[in-house]
């Protein structure tokens, strides 16, 4: 009926026949959004349980979350390479007793758990024959087919500066590909989202995770964290050893006794000598890394992601946690607070039930 009378009203009225298609599904819309908004609505209790029915469980299929998985697409694996002295603490900083080997068992879980990516972790000791307590140690990390565990003696150099320095430098082994995407970390950077690095997707060379953190003060490019593929770091490093590294970039920067932060000037030098990536040319890094000043400002964006939202949190942003991609501690902070904040990192993904006990 409502049919027939708008085409009799159209060609009463001399329009194209066209015109009684858009008027009816026009109509039809409106109907149905009258039905809609007219109709019974839902409980708060119906509504949630909706709600809940659409959204994917985090637990039980991650991947719905950020997609095909970039191990899947590229044929290349993500690696997150941490280091950690056994043998003793930096006395920098106050972290003499800082639990750097605990921090390290719960970040690997972690990762395992909200990511597809796989872990290296180089565990730098002092002992000629590792003893049983470093041996079962590092059984407590290598429990899973992702995680790769090379131990390495710390021989002359001082043990926690060689952990710094070793996660550097992709090794010589059969599992670790050219094209593999090599991502630097700290043992106390918790990963809180498994999204983390979707960014990686990207077609660029370099990713600074924490470059918005850089470009407003003199600072050097956080360790936490850095990508490139597994041949372009050992291009840009050229260096094969920890050592050569530190005597190579020492007798350039002349480097003062206080060894913290080593690490961050060898990666921001190759990193802003290549320039694959930069900063602007006034930037205060370029003259206290020796760097030449550039003629001109460099566009590189082709090649660098400069990070700008992947700042840490931690116990002074607590009202930033709902918005963390990762968490890392103060120096004050005991293995109790890493445990707790590892559970709670663990229940906002609905994986409180893969807790274990460390």
């Amino acid at each position: 009926m409502l049919h027939a009378t708008i085409m009799t009203w159209v060609r009463g009225n001399g329009l194209h026949p066209n015109i009684f298609h858009l008027l009816s599904m026009f109509l039809g819309l409106v109907l149905f959004a009258f039905v809609i908004f007219n109709g019974h609505p839902l409980t708060l209790e119906q509504e949630s349980l909706q709600r809940a029915s659409m959204r994917p469980s985090i637990k039980t299929n991650l991947k719905l979350q950020i997609g095909e998985s970039f191990e899947t697409r590229t044929n290349s694996t993500i690696w997150i390479s941490m280091a950690v002295c056994y043998s003793s603490n930096t006395l920098y900083h106050g972290k003499k007793h800082y639990p750097y080997t605990y921090a390290l068992l719960l970040s690997t879980d972690l990762w395992l758990q909200l990511t597809d990516h796989s872990i290296l972790v180089t565990i730098v000791h002092n002992e000629t024959d590792p003893s049983d307590e470093l041996q079962q140690y590092a059984a407590k990390l290598n429990n899973s087919n992702r995680v790769q565990i090379v131990l390495v003696e710390n021989g002359s150099m001082d043990c926690p500066l060689k952990s710094q320095i070793i996660r550097l430098i992709p090794p010589p082994k059969a599992w670790l590909r050219p094209n593999d995407l090599y991502v630097t970390s700290d043992v106390d950077a918790f990963p809180m989202v498994p999204s983390i690095f979707e960014v990686l997707r990207s077609n660029h060379k370099i990713w600074i995770f924490q470059y918005q953190h850089t470009l407003m003060r003199t600072d050097t490019l956080p360790i936490s964290f850095i990508a490139m593929r597994v041949h372009l770091w050992r291009d840009l490093l050229i260096q094969n050893s920890s050592e050569s590294l530190v005597s190579h970039f020492g007798s350039i920067l002349n480097w003062a006794q206080d060894t913290w932060g080593f690490d961050q000037d060898i990666v921001s030098r190759v990193i802003l000598s290549s320039k694959l990536c930069t900063l602007p040319k006034d930037h205060g890094l370029y003259p206290r890394l020796r760097i030449p000043i550039p003629k001109k400002q460099i566009n590189d964006t082709a090649t660098c992601f400069h990070g700008a939202t992947w700042a840490n949190c931690n116990k002074g942003t607590p009202t930033l946690a709902h918005v963390c991609k990762w968490w890392h501690f103060y120096p004050s902070d005991s293995q109790g607070v890493m445990y707790k904040k590892y559970l709670d990192i663990l229940m906002r993904n609905d994986l409180q039930d893969q807790a274990k006990k460390f």
